[in-house]
């Protein structure tokens, strides 16, 4: 399997680099092909702007663009590490979608409705927050954590099945804690390498 890893954290010292690690580790120690898009360490463009859309609308979609539409169909499976920050995603993955995720690549409309075009591939989204998980139930928070991201831009764009793995209250549990969310790391990506994709 070719995994395509996005990573966006900017502290090289945070539990999320440790979750990206065992990702790797786990992927290297069977076998399988994986590239890392550290967004925090790239100089990408990372915002669509007015010269993107018109660009796009005239048929000429920046090279760069271009570019990173070509790393996602390498891969036969998308893996997405990143912390929760006002119930979302850092800017800047959201706006690595922006410019990737475009009509016509990641999706297209027509008279019969919409249809997702990145399938047959699969995803796996693992995300850490600073809040337990009690605190999110009580503000009713779940659903804004998984949807956007799962069902939003990844189901609609035809990858399945989509994997996920939220692990709560990061700041505030102990190390035997934080091994444990490793060991549940671990497993959700043997799960997203074993698993056949529609069409693999």
């Amino acid at each position: 399997m070719k995994v395509l890893i996005l990573y966006a954290h900017p502290n090289p010292l945070s539990f999320n680099q440790a979750i990206l690690q065992r990702v790797q580790s786990t992927l290297e120690a069977r076998g399988h092909e994986f590239r890392t898009l550290d967004l925090y360490q790239r100089d990408d463009k990372l915002r669509l702007d007015g010269a993107d859309l018109a660009a796009i609308k005239s048929g000429e979609t920046p090279a760069d663009i271009r570019e990173r539409q070509a790393e996602v169909l390498w891969a036969d499976a998308l893996v997405f590490i990143y912390p929760v920050w006002w119930f979302g995603m850092p800017a800047i993955l959201k706006g690595w979608i922006d410019r990737v995720f475009q009509e016509g690549f990641a999706f297209r409309f027509s008279h019969e409705g919409m249809s997702g075009l990145l399938g047959p591939r699969s995803a796996l989204v693992i995300h850490t927050t600073g809040g337990d998980l009690k605190a999110h139930e009580d503000m009713n928070g779940l659903e804004l954590l998984s949807r956007p991201l799962l069902e939003g831009v990844l189901g609609f764009c035809g990858l399945e099945p989509v994997h996920y793995l939220p692990l709560f209250g990061v700041p505030i549990v102990g190390r035997a804690e934080r091994e444990h969310m490793l060991e549940q790391v671990e497993a959700i990506t043997l799960r997203l390498a074993q698993a056949e994709s529609p069409g693999h």
